[in-house]
């Protein structure tokens, strides 16, 4: 898990020591339905130690020795059994008041293939880098990068 835990939940003691207006960072797990309910943004989480998110999910697939199982009925069960240790609330509840959309509008953007030499030199330098042109790129602090092949791919 490469993720900051502060970016995908704030459990209950931390939420009493810090208060929100001193925490500039707004939980994943308190946008992630608004994100699907007003802009058709579906989140695909692989969690292993944040049940919370049972609370606000669809769907729940289970891995058991590689065999993927549909655990919904039963998170959803236990999600109703055991109160939630962060705030998976909306934004309105969380923040006492409406809230529209925390999100913003972004035009979509797209890449302009002529910014892209075809002609320049590109070359894998090993799992951690690889060359454009002139340019080396550095991925060393790109941890899923396990084979030199993911590089030059």
């Amino acid at each position: 898990d490469t993720c900051a835990t502060n970016f995908m939940i704030r459990d209950i003691r931390m939420q009493a020591l810090v208060a929100k207006e001193k925490e500039p960072i707004t939980p994943f797990i308190t946008r992630v339905r608004t994100l699907y309910e007003s802009h058709g943004v579906s989140s695909i989480l692989v969690i292993g130690g944040a049940g919370d998110y049972f609370d606000v999910c669809d769907t729940v697939i289970m891995m058991d020795s590689y065999l993927p199982s549909d655990r919904t009925a039963d998170a959803k069960a236990i999600a109703q059994q055991f109160a939630s240790s962060s705030s998976s609330q909306s934004p309105a509840a969380v923040e006492g008041g409406a809230v529209s959309s925390p999100f913003h509008y972004q035009p979509q953007r797209v890449p302009v293939a002529q910014s892209f030499s075809c002609t320049g030199k590109i070359a894998s330098r090993g799992l951690g880098k690889f060359q454009y042109g002139d340019l080396d790129v550095d991925l060393s602090g790109v941890e899923q990068l396990v084979e030199e092949s993911q590089t030059r791919a």
